[in-house]
C-alpha cells in the first residue's frame, strides 16, 4: 500500500471514530457505550478471540502451511496500525448496527445472522481450499464477540476482543514464518 493511501485511511477512520458517539445517538438511535469498558468482558473477549485464532492457525498450518505465509505477506508491519480503525468500523457495523437492528427477532437469530454476514465479509477467494476453515473460525469468533457485546452491552468489549485476536494471530504467524526462515538458513 502506498503511504499516502494509508495516511488517508487512518485520518478518515479517526474522524469517523471520534464523531461516532454523537452521530450514533442522533442518526441510529444507538447508545454505543464507548465510555463503558467492562474489564471482565474485555479480558474474556481477548482470551476467547485468542483461542479461536490459535485453533484457526493450528488447523491451517496442518492443511496448508503456505497459506500462513500468504496471509503474513498481505500485511506488512506498517499496515498493522490500520487494523485499529478498520476493526473499530467492522465492530460498529456488524455489532452495533446490524446486530442491534436484528434484535427484534431475538438475541440468538440476531447473533447468528450478523455473524454469518461478518464471516461472508471476510471471504477471500485467494484462499481456496482453506476457505472453509477460515470462514468457520471467523463465524465462531463472531458469535463469541456478538454474545459478549450483548452480555456486557459495550462495543469496546467486542472491539478489544477482535483487535487482540487479529494481533495475536499476526504475532503467531510472524513467529512461524521467522522460524521457518531460520530453518532454511541452517
Amino acid at each position: 500500500m502506498r503511504k499516502e493511501f494509508r495516511i488517508s485511511v487512518v485520518l478518515i477512520s479517526l474522524i469517523l471514530m471520534l464523531s461516532l458517539p454523537f452521530f450514533g445517538k442522533i442518526h441510529f438511535g444507538l447508545d454505543l457505550k464507548l465510555a463503558q469498558m467492562p474489564f471482565k468482558g474485555i479480558i474474556l473477549a481477548i482470551l476467547l478471540s485468542g483461542l479461536t485464532t490459535v485453533i484457526e492457525i493450528g488447523l491451517l498450518a496442518r492443511i496448508s502451511p503456505t497459506t500462513l505465509e500468504y496471509v503474513t505477506q498481505m500485511l506488512d508491519r506498517s499496515s498493522y496500525l490500520l487494523l485499529i480503525p478498520i476493526i473499530f468500523l467492522e465492530e460498529l457495523f456488524y455489532r452495533a448496527l446490524i446486530l442491534n437492528t436484528l434484535l427484534d427477532f431475538g438475541a440468538g437469530p440476531a447473533i447468528m445472522i450478523s455473524s454469518l454476514m461478518f464471516s461472508i465479509g471476510h471471504v477471500s477467494l485467494e484462499l481456496k481450499r482453506e476457505m472453509a476453515i477460515h470462514t468457520a473460525t471467523v463465524f465462531v469468533d463472531s458469535i463469541v464477540l456478538g454474545v459478549l457485546f450483548l452480555l456486557f452491552n459495550s462495543l469496546m468489549v467486542s472491539f478489544f476482543g477482535h483487535l487482540a485476536g487479529n494481533l495475536f494471530g499476526l504475532y503467531i504467524l510472524s513467529k512461524k514464518i521467522a522460524a521457518k526462515e531460520d530453518n532454511r538458513k541452517l
